[in-house]
């Protein structure tokens, strides 16, 4: 009999607990809590899941592929309140009783809940986002493993399935060359003038948008500015969109394949014309991120050297003049960062009953048997009607889920903390996928 705890339950958490309730039984698990810190967020989630969502999540996904039956017994579902930045005591009291946790808290969280995991005894897997974060994590292996725990970070959508696409491109070629990734989140009827739907946190959107991105150019460490390089691509089933680079898309990839690859690269997609806007808001202070200045945004300086790891995230000056941090309205100072939150949540606010759609394509190039190989991982997915699950609440959350049930199963077993690239059996993690609907092309 396995626990899960589901700690913070904003809209990735949704995908996460659907998942866990339809296939969780399987593994064992027979109790999953929800706790976030306002209650009305967690007794939301646990309503979705309730008595309404049950016959949802008992039926087969709309493009489901297997047929495969759900959990014949769904673990029974528990809310509480529960801030886990203020409140230690009763944040150790609930994990102390969960064997896997799923971290859906916002990044700025990931050290601390990682921590707390490593001093109750439990597993954990969270959605990631944040390098920084991410490395901090990865530094506590060793105290994970003496507490006999597996911490897996960055189990989303990108980082995370782009990260597994690109480490089983490490397992099937001898040598890897090159490797490049393009993902994105998308709608599926884009609007003008954004043509965009903001489907996940506003913090985490901003700094995909204006934190430098670590990649790997001529077998050396590089800095890129966000939105920096844009290009056209073709993408099946999407058309021409543009791609640019942005924060943290490669995560642990650069220091995981240090040494071994000569080109490593990730741009999201976006529509035509997006970018556009976005630069320009970003130019005139408005998508600063809270606790950093607007001059340390990236701008249209390209590419920099890396000083070390410690620095991944954090750029010089690069703008052309430094706007106002802060504006007098009405009398009142307001942080124009502030103002370009409120703006960007009300114009990208997807409307009612929205569908969008989520891609990810990597090609690799190298060496098999002396010969030189081209791999290709293409995963599309859609949202579901059925569920209500956007797919950007399916890519995340399924992930997150999948390797939460992998480490109650035994497929994962390796204790300490250790990336998705690292971690994750591959062609299983596939299949489990397409299991849930998720269109996967796999070399």
């Amino acid at each position: 009999m396995a626990k899960i705890l589901i700690l913070g339950c904003g809209r990735q958490s949704y995908g996460a607990a659907g998942d866990l309730l339809r296939f969780g039984s399987a593994v064992g698990i027979t109790s999953l809590t929800l706790a976030d810190h306002d209650p009305h967020a967690a007794q939301r989630l646990h309503d979705y899941l309730g008595a309404g969502m049950t016959a949802r999540w008992a039926s087969p996904y709309p493009h489901h592929k297997t047929g495969t039956p759900p959990s014949s017994t769904p673990p029974q579902i528990q809310w509480t309140q529960c801030d886990a930045g203020a409140d230690s005591t009763q944040l150790a009291q609930l994990m102390e009783q969960a064997d896997v946790v799923v971290n859906g808290l916002p990044y700025a969280f990931a050290v601390h809940i990682t921590r707390a995991a490593i001093a109750a005894r439990c597993h954990l897997v969270d959605f990631g986002g944040d390098t920084d974060q991410v490395l901090q994590q990865l530094a506590l292996c060793g105290d994970a493993d003496r507490a006999g725990i597996t911490v897996v970070p960055d189990c989303g959508m990108g980082p995370g399935i782009t990260n597994i696409t690109v480490g089983h491109a490490f397992e099937i070629l001898d040598q890897v060359d090159s490797v490049c990734t393009w993902d994105g989140g998308l709608p599926l009827h884009p609007t003008p003038p954004f043509f965009y739907h903001q489907m996940f946190a506003t913090e985490t959107l901003i700094n995909e948008y204006t934190g430098m991105t670590t990649q790997v150019r001529d077998g050396e460490w590089v800095q890129i500015a966000p939105m920096s390089e844009i290009e056209t691509i073709d993408l099946p089933r999407l058309g021409r969109l543009e791609a640019t680079h942005g924060m943290g898309m490669l995560s642990t990839l650069p220091w995981t394949y240090r040494g071994r690859i000569q080109h490593l690269e990730n741009k999201f997609v976006r529509y035509p014309g997006h970018f556009t806007l976005m630069r320009a808001l970003r130019d005139l202070g408005l998508m600063a991120p809270r606790g950093r200045p607007v001059g340390e945004l990236g701008g249209d300086a390209g590419v920099g050297s890396v000083p070390g790891p410690e620095r991944v995230g954090i750029s010089a000056a690069c703008l052309v003049g430094t706007p106002p941090a802060q504006v007098t309205l009405h009398g009142k100072a307001v942080l124009a960062a502030d103002i370009g939150v409120a703006l960007l949540e009300s114009w990208l606010a997807p409307p009612a009953r929205a569908r969008d759609c989520s891609v990810i394509w990597t090609v690799a190039r190298g060496t098999k048997d002396g010969q030189p190989v081209c791999t290709e991982h293409f995963i599309y997915d859609e949202s579901d009607p059925v569920t209500g699950l956007t797919s950007m609440q399916r890519t995340t959350g399924f992930t997150a889920a999948i390797v939460a049930q992998m480490v109650l199963s035994g497929q994962i077993s390796r204790r300490g903390v250790y990336p998705t690239e690292l971690i994750v059996p591959k062609l299983p993690f596939f299949a489990e996928l397409a299991r849930r609907g998720v269109d996967c092309s796999i070399p």
